[in-house]
């Protein structure tokens, strides 16, 4: 059997099944552990087809060590996404979509899962993707490339240590440069581009991800461009503050260090127990008497585009921005961004 490269869809369903249960290593070609956790191959049906070989050398993949085969993450009734470089009589059968590819993709464009098995890197599943959803579904799913959390039917199933996440926002931008030198006329790449400029490390839930493109996507999206924001960013606190809160750093969900401006989404469906409310309160002296100016969100302001709006407003001051928005649509633009938030991928 010729060698099977898993893509679009597809290696989106591998790479969520295996960081749901934690059970995904890849290791690079120094040897260096990149994501945690234990190690998973998946399983091959029956129906997979030998296929022609797309032009693959020695150092276009990352070695990737197997020691155990553990769930399956493909499904009898689920067709799967298979790149090619030339269609032939093989190619036939409802089960596989097959995606046709001439051109000769980056170094490092595959991971090697088993013997004759690859699947894309998130960084080119992250472009190939880019033809399929909208530009604001591209949004959401490179930050969950890029954080610590994973999606599966439109529900969280896993929340990861920060070292997990698959890719980060430089190696996006890295790889988009070089595959645009090959493949200028790509679909969807100027999308990708385009999006990538806007994403961040280390969103850790799929609430951060939406509260951070409502505030930071441009305004022409619907978007506030709220500027300089970074997510779960440590920050460093006072003896005072330590004597308080029993520990050395806080990370708010979003902040901006240079205007010591803080967001955090209030709730505890994504804290780990109850008394996190009774800690948020502390917190809030503690981000007082640190000179931060911290800001909550509610579920509830998250829905209502009046109330979301006054706050949003006062972010923008506090983080020393222009407040007024000159685009006369933004109003519905903003509800079509709000709209695509709530689809899933």
């Amino acid at each position: 059997m010729q060698n099977i490269f898993i893509s679009h869809t597809s290696a989106l369903n591998f790479y969520r099944n295996a960081r749901a249960n934690n059970i995904l290593v890849i290791v690079n070609n120094k040897g260096n552990n990149i994501l945690g956790a234990n190690i998973y191959t998946p399983e091959v049906n029956k129906w997979t087809l030998p296929l022609v070989n797309i032009n693959v050398n020695n150092k276009t993949t990352h070695t990737y060590d197997v020691m155990k085969n553990t769930i399956p993450y493909l499904h009898e009734d689920e067709k799967i996404d298979l790149l090619i470089s030339r269609y032939t009589n093989q190619n036939k059968t409802t089960r596989v979509k097959y995606h046709l590819n001439r051109e000769t993709l980056p170094p490092w464009s595959f991971i090697k899962v088993t013997k004759g098995i690859y699947v894309v890197c998130p960084e080119l599943l992250f472009c190939q993707l880019a033809e399929i959803l909208s530009l604001e579904q591209l949004f959401v799913l490179g930050m969950e490339l890029c954080g610590s959390y994973t999606m599966q039917n439109g529900e969280i199933t896993s929340f990861l240590s920060p070292v997990s996440q698959l890719t980060t926002v430089n190696r996006i931008n890295k790889y988009i440069y070089k595959i645009e030198k090959t493949h200028k006329h790509m679909r969807g790449i100027s999308k990708a581009r385009y999006i990538a400029k806007y994403l961040e490390n280390g969103s850790a839930s799929p609430q951060e991800t939406k509260l951070f493109i409502m505030l930071t996507a441009p305004r022409k999206i619907g978007g506030y461009g709220l500027k300089n924001i970074k997510l779960n960013y440590p920050i460093k606190l006072s003896a005072d503050s330590i004597n308080i809160l029993g520990y050395s750093k806080i990370r708010p969900d979003l902040s901006n260090p240079k205007t010591k401006l803080a967001i955090e989404y209030d709730s505890t469906m994504y804290h780990e127990n109850e008394n996190q409310n009774k800690k948020d309160k502390l917190r809030l002296d503690v981000f007082h008497n640190e000179g931060w100016t911290l800001i909550s969100f509610v579920p509830a302001l998250m829905k209502t585009r009046s109330s979301f709006h006054t706050l949003a407003l006062k972010i923008l001051k506090t983080n020393q921005q222009n407040t007024r928005i000159t685009i006369s649509d933004f109003t519905s633009r903003q509800m079509h961004l709000w709209k695509e938030l709530k689809t899933n991928i």
